[in-house]
């Protein structure tokens, strides 16, 4: 499965931590959309430790519709199907769950 990783873009542009990330942070993106357009599945990779950047990330990702299309695959082979209409709240609601809220986090190795 592709990956997207802020480190692996950083070391490619040959960008140093220090110089900040916002060359990395517009790669990442467009990274990202092209895999999203042509509707390939990928894992994301960046150390981002604030709310506000896991926020930054999370509303690209909606704003592209990104698990959308899964979503509505999988609501296909359901018994009882979701109305579209209230799936498109729930995603308008969505809301990332934060570490702090889980009873238990396990930690895989990369």
């Amino acid at each position: 499965m592709p990956v997207v990783s802020l480190d692996d873009i950083r070391e490619e542009l040959g960008i140093r931590p220090e110089d900040g990330p916002t060359k990395v942070v517009y790669r990442a993106k467009d990274v990202a959309k092209d895999l999203m357009r042509s509707r390939t599945g990928f894992v994301f990779n960046a150390t981002s430790l604030t709310r506000k950047l896991r926020k930054e990330w999370t509303e690209f990702f909606m704003t592209y519709k990104a698990p959308i299309a899964e979503i509505l695959k999988r609501n296909q082979t359901r018994n009882r199907t979701v109305p579209v209409g209230v799936i498109d709240k729930m995603m308008d609601d969505w809301q990332v769950l934060g570490f702090e809220e889980a009873y238990e986090v396990s930690w895989l190795p990369n």
